[in-house]
């Protein structure tokens, strides 16, 4: 894997990459020596904006894309294919956003922030299994000092899930808060 990171007091930065492979993990001892294998590739993101003291937003991704192949699999066991070569791949990315303002000489701060998650499994000996999740969050915090040793922190905060699969049609749910 390699990470960049940098910046200066109005822009900082950070992207890291990074990429896992295994073949031939054995799940049996000699003389069955199945050929698994597991690929794993990953990236994040993150750029941070300070335009002044008071104020700060902040950008993010991440994105991981996961291979597992399972060789020699018991063609008895229920699911298995016919063929030996069987894997799943899943991919998930995330998209998001923060703004942090300060106000009042750092007596009142405000976040307010918005994210969104997808992931994706996919069974690719058999097109009709699968799973997909989505997940979109949102919310405002404000957080005031009454003392120097107690805070006030008020917010909203609502999340939004989706997730559909093979076994079940699309199923949701919508949660506010209020703090």
């Amino acid at each position: 894997g390699a990470t960049v990171a940098g910046g200066n007091q109005k822009i900082q930065y950070l992207l890291d990459v990074s990429q896992t492979d295994s073949k031939g993990i054995p799940i049996a001892l000699p003389p069955n020596n199945q050929k698994n294998g597991f690929h794993s590739f990953s990236e994040t993101s993150t750029i941070s904006i300070t335009p002044s003291s008071t104020t700060d937003i902040e950008l993010f991704t991440k994105y991981q894309r996961t291979l597992a192949g399972y060789d020699d699999v018991p063609m008895s066991a229920p699911y298995f294919p016919v063929d030996s070569n069987w894997f799943v791949q899943t991919r998930e990315t995330t998209l998001g956003a923060k703004l942090n303002q300060s106000l009042l000489s750092d007596l009142w701060k405000v976040e307010v922030s918005a994210s969104a998650n997808k992931i994706a499994r996919y069974y690719p000996f058999d097109y009709t299994r699968f799973y997909e999740g989505k997940n979109e969050k949102y919310s405002w915090l404000n957080t005031v000092a009454l003392t120097k040793d107690h805070v006030l922190t008020l917010g909203v905060e609502n999340t939004y899930e989706q997730a559909e699969n093979s076994s079940f049609t699309s199923h949701h749910a919508n949660i506010t808060g209020i703090f």
